[in-house]
C-alpha cells in the first residue's frame, strides 16, 4: 500500500493502480483493499470500475458505511442520481451521523 501511496504523490496514475489492483489480488478479501482501489478508481473518473470495488467491500462487509456513501459518489458521477440517492439514504440509515453522506444528500438536492 505504501507503494500505491508513493506512486500517487509522484503522479504516476498508471502505477498507483496497479499498485492498488495488486494488493486486491493479494488480498481478495480485504475490504480496505478494495475501498482502496475504488477509490482511486474514483479520482481518475473511472467511475464504473470504482462501483465494481465498492459493491465488492459491500459485500465482503454489509455494515461498511464508506462502501456505501462513496458506490453513492460514483453513481452520481456517472449521471445515475437516483441510485446515488438510494445509497446516500442508506448510508445515513447506517449512520445518522455520517458528515460524507448528509454533503452528498446536500449536493444532490441542489440538482
Amino acid at each position: 500500500m505504501n507503494l500505491a501511496i508513493a506512486l500517487k504523490v509522484d503522479g504516476d496514475v498508471a502505477g498507483e493502480l496497479e499498485a492498488r489492483r495488486r494488493s486486491v489480488e493479494l488480498e481478495p478479501g480485504s475490504v480496505e483493499a478494495h475501498l482502496f482501489l475504488a477509490k482511486a478508481f474514483r479520482e481518475n473518473n473511472m467511475n464504473e470500475q470504482a462501483l465494481c470495488h465498492y459493491n465488492c467491500a459491500q459485500s465482503l462487509d454489509p455494515s461498511s458505511v464508506d462502501a456505501v456513501i462513496f458506490a453513492g459518489a460514483a453513481l452520481k458521477n456517472l449521471g445515475r442520481l437516483r441510485e446515488a440517492l438510494e445509497e446516500y439514504k442508506r448510508g445515513l440509515k447506517m449512520d445518522m451521523g455520517s458528515q460524507a453522506a448528509q454533503g452528498q444528500l446536500a449536493t444532490i438536492s441542489l440538482m
